[in-house]
């Protein structure tokens, strides 16, 4: 599921990203003296836009990870984002809003 972030987040985004596998791609694991100026950056950063969205699973809600999405300037698709602001190379394309 996708939902906003919340403050008590937390303690599952420092773990998630403070993994040296999780976060080979993109610059390195977080240390957990840096990983709230990082989360926090998702309630006030004005250029992420809204566009960071906590991923949880349906049965148990516990948090396993973020995902950038952005609506299209014609607001009928969402595109996969990062924070270089351009689109993601892991989704083949727009997914259709109906």
């Amino acid at each position: 599921m996708l939902r906003p972030y919340r403050q008590d987040d937390f303690d599952a985004f420092a773990v998630l990203n403070g993994d040296a596998e999780v976060r080979r791609h993109v610059g390195g694991p977080l240390t957990r003296t840096d990983a709230p100026g990082r989360l926090q950056t998702f309630f006030t950063d004005g250029a992420l836009g809204g566009e960071a969205w906590a991923v949880t699973l349906r049965d148990t809600a516990a948090y396993i990870g973020r995902a950038w999405l952005a609506v299209s300037a014609g607001g009928r698709e969402l595109e996969r984002r990062g924070p270089s602001r351009r689109p993601g190379r892991f989704l083949p394309g727009p997914i259709g809003l109906h």
